[in-house]
């Protein structure tokens, strides 16, 4: 859905869960906090949690992402810089 939309988005795999990341340029997303992967900033989605929203908080600590991958290539991203920060 968020291909044919063309939005930006990603696959992170953490021990034994995944979840979305998707690049959105939206004003209400300001001051929440994202995942900054390479210098850009992508919002989690995390479809498992009940009543969750974009941006929601990454629960996992940044050495525990063990690829970032593109859905649609089935290919890992490299990362050369990992922040999750407003």
């Amino acid at each position: 859905m968020l291909h044919a939309l063309n939005i930006e988005a990603y696959f992170v795999l953490v021990p034994q869960h995944i979840f979305v990341i998707v690049k959105l340029k939206d004003s209400r997303l300001a001051k929440r906090r994202g995942l900054w992967v390479n210098e850009e900033k992508y919002y989690i989605l995390e479809s498992t949690a009940k009543n969750s929203k974009v941006g929601y908080p990454l629960r996992y600590r940044l050495n525990q992402i063990d690829a970032i991958v593109n859905p649609f290539k089935n290919k890992k991203i490299d990362i050369d810089k990992l922040e999750f920060k407003i």
